[in-house]
């Protein structure tokens, strides 16, 4: 599973350390939760307002369920 930044009180997501976006599947992707918090800690991202958590959705099953529409 992949992990990424959120930002808690706008609901945001990391891309970059001056970008954010609204939709979890643009966001950064990490492949451990230690290098999602290495990255914050290394960007000097406020602990208190960002948080690492677990990917929910992989981009490649959004591709496979669009594929799957189109082709209906």
């Amino acid at each position: 599973m992949k992990w990424i930044i959120r930002h808690i009180p706008k609901e945001m997501f990391v891309v970059s350390t001056r970008f954010s976006v609204y939709k979890m599947l643009f966001a950064r992707r990490f492949n451990t939760k230690n290098q999602a918090e290495a990255y914050m800690t290394s960007s000097g991202f406020d602990r208190t307002a960002y948080i690492a958590e677990e990917l929910q959705v992989e981009t490649d099953d959004l591709k496979h369920s669009n594929i799957k529409k189109e082709k209906e």
